[in-house]
């Protein structure tokens, strides 16, 4: 997983710099610019952090954290095709849109 691009990019969208971002996460300037260069992966605790400042769902994050080797080598070509449908629809995720998402995705587990 590579939450780094994720990371930066809605970071940046918000026009928020490096050293106030993490200051805000209770992380350090060089422990954040280390995960926005995947150089590690954030830990859940530090995460969930991120993603609440970032006013979007962990799980948002992961999702666009997911690379094709994150992926089982038999389900890779599957993935290869909805790669970019779930970009889009992770990349338009806002705030609003982000809570009322992983509510009705606790519903379709609840029903299904």
């Amino acid at each position: 997983m590579k939450y780094g691009e994720a990371i930066r990019r809605r970071r940046t969208a918000n026009g928020v710099s490096l050293r106030k971002f993490a200051v805000e996460c209770g992380i350090t300037p060089n422990t954040l610019s280390a995960l926005e260069n995947d150089k590690y992966s954030p830990s859940r605790e530090t995460l969930k952090r991120i993603a609440e400042k970032l006013e979007v769902a962990p799980v948002i994050l992961t999702l666009e954290a997911i690379t094709t080797d994150d992926i089982p080598v038999g389900k890779r070509k599957d993935f290869k095709r909805l790669q970019p449908l779930l970009k889009d629809f992770v990349s338009d995720v806002r705030p609003a849109k982000a809570v009322k998402t992983v509510k009705l995705a606790s519903r379709c587990k609840k029903e299904y």
